[in-house]
């Protein structure tokens, strides 16, 4: 008789989760040439706690709680990677060049309270994953080109007092009725009614 066939071979383990200094260095590797020279500190492989911590990093119990760059030129787009950052409270990366989308895995963050994203070049819709950030207070999108509407699921944001949305003239539709008392939209297309979509290509002949 034939033999028995062996068995199958167990599945491969899933990878494990960078840790958190590779997913900060993330940052790093989306900037590329346009890392700013006086972050010097921020090294693959490191510990972003230290001692000492890197330039712009606050941590707390060795795990990091603030990231903040600002007016340093930073073209790179905001890594997905960092979702598994989890002690995050604050986020500071106004006026600069960043570009892309808001990372819908960045709805795991669940400590943070500020998010500071102003004056870069964001150009994608409101992530309605963000809904999830239920501690969040403070969110400024300002001077982006964000475009579409604001998610109805960012009224479930009860933590939020200021979400400013000026100078982001592409966004349209009517504001969700949650964030009326904490929604800052002048220079926006918030309340304008939203472009109809471009008609079906004609068949052929």
């Amino acid at each position: 008789p034939a033999p028995p066939p062996p068995p199958p071979s167990p599945p491969s383990p899933s990878p494990p989760p960078p840790s958190t200094g590779n997913a900060l260095y993330d940052l790093v590797v989306s900037a590329g040439g346009t890392w700013p020279t006086a972050l010097f500190d921020w090294t693959a492989g490191g510990d972003p706690c230290g001692p000492p911590a890197w330039t712009g990093v606050l941590c707390m119990a060795g795990q990091p709680t603030s990231v903040e760059v600002t007016y340093a030129s930073l073209a790179a787009a905001l890594p997905a990677s960092w979702s598994v950052l989890t002690s995050l409270q604050a986020i500071k990366l106004g006026n600069n060049a960043l570009s892309g989308s808001l990372p819908p895995s960045w709805s795991a963050l669940l400590s943070l309270t500020r998010v500071e994203l102003q004056s870069n070049a964001f150009a994608a819709t409101l992530p309605d994953a963000w809904s999830a950030l239920a501690s969040l207070r403070a969110l400024n999108l300002q001077a982006n080109a964000f475009y579409s509407t604001v998610p109805d699921g960012w009224s479930d944001l009860a933590s939020l007092t200021q979400l400013v949305l000026s100078g982001n003239v592409d966004l349209c539709g009517a504001l969700p009725a949650g964030l009326s008392g904490v929604a800052v939209t002048d220079g926006s297309g918030v309340g304008a009614a939203c472009p109809s979509p471009p008609p079906p290509p004609s068949p052929p002949p």
